[in-house]
């Protein structure tokens, strides 16, 4: 991922509540981490399709994490894409 599509990206989760925890970000309900060398090396496309497949086998917090995480990475998607 290109390093502004990366700092997009991490301005959309905090705006969504993830928090800076170490070398990553974590999701409000600390049940989605994400490092930093992950976001630096993962394809946009990629980590959105997982996120989604994730999203829709989960339930109560995980399920509210990685909606944030979706809708993160489709804002993110929608201002460089």
């Amino acid at each position: 991922m290109k390093a502004d599509v990366a700092q997009q990206l991490e301005a959309e989760l905090v705006a969504r509540g993830f928090r800076r925890e170490g070398h990553g970000l974590e999701a409000p309900g600390g049940t989605v981490g994400l490092a930093d060398a992950y976001l630096r090396r993962a394809e946009l496309s990629e980590l959105l399709e997982a996120a989604v497949v994730k999203r829709n086998a989960s339930a109560g917090t995980e399920l509210a994490d990685f909606g944030a995480l979706v809708e993160a990475l489709k804002a993110a998607i929608n201002r460089y894409c």
